[in-house]
């Protein structure tokens, strides 16, 4: 499903920011954002903005999810390059 294929690359993106020891490199929300979502790879989106804490909207977590996927491209990139 597209979901789950959405969720398998985040997961992948922030284990891979994790690896390179850049996750501390985001803002706090995000990085509490993307552990809650390492957590719970098979939770929806809906599913994982009410367990923030607290709460989100669905958009609002989506916006973040979009957010970390595009820092971690850049700060990927850029590591690639040091």
């Amino acid at each position: 499903s597209k979901a789950v294929d959405a969720a398998s690359k985040q997961v992948k993106l922030i284990c891979e920011l994790e690896r390179r020891g850049l996750i501390n490199l985001l803002p706090e929300e995000l990085i509490e954002t993307a552990r809650l979502r390492i957590k719970n790879e098979d939770m929806s989106i809906s599913q994982l903005a009410l367990a923030s804490n607290p709460p989100l909207s669905k958009s609002g977590l989506s916006h973040r999810l979009k957010r970390i996927n595009e820092i971690a491209k850049h700060l990927i990139a850029g590591s690639e390059i040091l």
